[in-house]
């Protein structure tokens, strides 16, 4: 992601994260999300005949369950990428006031 220095206004790349939109990155998060989550509901739902029509109101409740997990994945991930970066100084003005990680534009 990107940060930008209170201070001085400079802005830096750092971590892991990506710097533009995309989508690609969201599906992976999709994907860390769902990987967690079904299991889960494997595990609880461990009848021979499954859930049968019950899955109409699991169905709906699974797929808000992943999408909300991707959502607390990713904050999660900026979290740590923006506390490691509260050490580092600005390399123009050793401030250390940094903003809030943003991505540019869509990466196409």
């Amino acid at each position: 992601m990107i940060y930008k220095c209170h201070t001085c206004k400079n802005e830096l790349s750092h971590g892991c994260l990506p710097t533009a939109t995309s989508g690609i990155y969201m599906m992976i998060l999709l994907g860390l999300s769902a990987a967690i989550v079904i299991p889960r509901l494997v595990m609880i739902v461990d009848s021979p005949d499954g859930l049968g029509w019950w899955w109409l109101l699991i169905g709906p409740l699974l797929f808000l369950a992943v999408c909300l997990g991707a959502l607390a994945l990713e904050w999660l991930f900026a979290l740590v990428e923006y506390l490691t970066l509260l050490v580092r100084r600005c390399p123009k003005c050793g401030s250390r006031h940094w903003s809030r990680g943003f991505t540019r534009g869509f990466g196409v």
